[in-house]
């Protein structure tokens, strides 16, 4: 927060969780991308620390259109979310259900010029 106010978008560059991807999961995220998948990207403010961020954690924050229904995404890990009207819900896999808002959503390419969402 600044001033009082939720800062509604921050430097992905600097976002320690896609940070920590990047480093520790480097195929994870050049699949994305390759593929044209969505990466969901915790704000800082909501990480409780990198220790916690293993490889299945990523792996459920990637995620793919299910091919039988729209607005259903699965992620690399099989959990499924809804991803509508700018909100995230929790499906199947989940030990708690969460529904979150998306902040921002940025378009980003691959080396082929393929795009794919960061969110």
């Amino acid at each position: 927060e600044k001033g009082g106010k939720m800062e509604l978008e921050e430097d992905l560059e600097t976002n320690p969780w896609l940070q920590a991807l990047k480093k520790r999961c480097p195929d994870l995220f050049k699949r994305a991308a390759a593929e044209g998948l969505i990466i969901c990207v915790p704000t800082r403010e909501t990480i409780d620390g990198l220790a916690g961020l293993t490889r299945e954690v990523f792996e459920a924050h990637i995620l793919r259109s299910s091919p039988f229904f729209a607005g259903v995404y699965e992620g690399l890990s099989g959990q499924t979310v809804d991803l509508e009207d700018r909100v995230l819900e929790t499906r199947d896999g989940f030990s708690e259900k969460r529904k979150v808002r998306i902040l921002f959503e940025e378009l980003h390419y691959n080396a082929d010029f393929k795009q794919f969402r960061v969110l």
